[in-house]
């Protein structure tokens, strides 16, 4: 018995050990080959001990233990390997324990037996003597039972001890997986924000490139429009000698026959015109923020950039428009829609400035602005003067009403603006 429990004591403290220091090390081929040698002697003996008492289940755990300790070791799972083995030999061991404890106590009780009827052969008192014996007997048979359930007990204590140790291995091996996978998620933010930062690098470098192309735009723009207006004065100038070469032409006497109804026509209109303007001061200061807008929308509308034009209305703009064709003239109300389509579509059409002026009123600033356009198969054009309406809003310069007067049919002329 003595022995039994020396041998079992030196078992737990290896299996301590290496379950100490098993995860500091590397665990050497040569000791998983010994605990798999003493784990194979223990359960032959354990085997030539078997007796009728059922140790066949333990004998069958300790050799399915022994072969996965084997697969361990194959595996390369050393710390595994050496944990199986023990477990293995420790149950064998308990085997091999039990077997022979219960062969000793089945031949005390067959030596009893003898002794009994030997006793009852002879006498009483040897009779009585011999059922004392058998007493005595009986209690060492329940303390042997008794010492075998605390090994049973022993036994289940050193399982849930290993369950538990595997369970902390379990929790071990998950927190390095969790670990594992908080740096791979750390690497794929630092190379999202790597590329972020190139990205941003690469819009500012594309911005900076559309700022010196919008400026190199402009600046051709700006040259376009001067050598637009210089050919527009140019234009207008060979226009005008046009114009009194055709009417020198006119029969005089038709003319002086016309003039008293032309006469009349132009009291009229300019009667009805006091009525659509405002008047005007050309002389007054403009303030220069006032400037800077009105040539801004001008010059939008030369480029042909449209959104950049409509851009200078105000929401709730409105306005006139007035068609004079032959001494007639018809007028009708714009919304803010109308203008908007009308600018869409009258901006790709070739217009040409031949004359601007702006000036003051009492409520804001009217920028005036005369465009021609020559009349296909003619020698006629279309003069179109433009009448915008400013006014400062929260800071900002904005068109509120336009008014926009088309001559129809008329010679090439530059009309004095309002």
């Amino acid at each position: 018995m003595s022995k039994w429990y020396v041998t079992m004591a030196m078992m737990l403290l290896s299996m301590g050990l290496v379950a100490c220091g098993g995860g500091l090390g590397n665990i050497r081929l040569e000791d998983v080959n010994v605990s798999l040698q003493e784990a194979e002697n223990a359960i032959q003996m354990a085997q030539h001990a078997r007796d009728s008492y059922n140790t066949q289940a333990m004998l069958s755990q300790a050799e399915q233990m022994l072969n996965d300790a084997r697969q361990a070791r194959d595996e390369e799972k050393g710390l595994e390997a050496i944990r199986l083995a023990y477990s293995a030999t420790t149950t064998a061991r308990l085997a091999e324990s039990q077997a022979l404890q219960a062969a000793s106590i089945k031949e005390q009780i067959d030596q009893l037996q003898q002794q009994n009827e030997r006793f009852l052969s002879t006498t009483q008192a040897q009779l009585e003597a011999t059922r004392a014996e058998s007493n005595r007997a009986q209690r060492e048979v329940e303390k042997l039972q008794r010492e075998l359930e605390m090994l049973r007990n022993e036994r289940r204590q050193l399982r849930d001890t290993i369950a538990a140790k595997q369970r902390a291995e379990e929790r071990a091996q998950q927190a390095n997986a969790a670990l594992n996978r908080l740096e791979e998620r750390l690497d794929r933010v630092q190379r999202q924000l790597d590329q972020a930062k190139v990205q941003q690098q690469q819009a500012e470098e594309y911005a900076n490139r559309l700022v010196q192309k919008l400026n190199t735009q402009l600046s051709q723009a700006e040259k376009t429009a001067m050598r637009a207006e210089k050919e527009a004065r140019e234009a207008e100038r060979k226009a005008s000698a046009m114009a009194k070469t055709y009417s020198n032409k006119i029969d005089r006497i038709e003319r002086e026959r016309n003039l008293a109804v032309a006469e009349a026509r132009a009291r009229k209109y300019v009667a009805q015109r006091k009525k659509t303007t405002t008047d005007m001061d050309y002389t007054a200061q403009i303030p220069e923020s006032a400037r800077k807008r009105v040539d801004a929308w001008s010059l939008s509308w030369i480029t042909q950039d449209v959104n950049r034009h409509l851009g200078f209305y105000s929401a709730g703009v409105n306005g006139q428009k007035i068609h004079i064709l032959k001494g007639r003239e018809t007028s009708s109300m714009l919304q803010s829609t109308t203008i908007f389509a009308d600018l869409r579509q009258m901006i790709q059409q070739r217009w040409n400035k031949t004359a601007q002026k702006i000036g003051r009123t009492d409520t804001g600033i009217v920028g005036s602005y005369q465009f021609s356009q020559a009349i296909e198969g003619s020698s006629l054009y279309t003069i179109w003067d433009r009448e915008a309406h400013w006014q400062e809003r929260n800071g900002t310069w904005e068109i509120v009403r336009e008014i926009w007067r088309f001559y129809e049919q008329v010679p090439r002329y530059q009309r004095q603006l309002r």
